[in-house]
């Protein structure tokens, strides 16, 4: 019988709670700065995609801080 995975798949749409949201006002204050909070780098990742997608931040902060995850 074949084994059941009960990993799910990655959704295709986040929701970020008001933590989240906190930790992402966070890093893009921090945007600047050549060290980035290392915490949880796929879920900031997930929120720079978004914050991207948005249009509310420059690209060259964006990739600066995707590079120093």
């Amino acid at each position: 019988q074949k084994k059941v995975s009960t990993k799910q798949s990655a959704p295709t749409c986040y929701r970020f709670n008001e933590y989240d949201k906190a930790e992402i006002s966070l890093a893009v204050a921090n945007a600047q700065l050549t060290t980035v909070t290392r915490g949880t780098p796929a879920k900031l990742l997930r929120a720079l995609v978004r914050i991207n997608n948005s249009g509310e931040i420059d690209q060259a902060i964006l990739s600066q801080m995707i590079d120093s995850l």
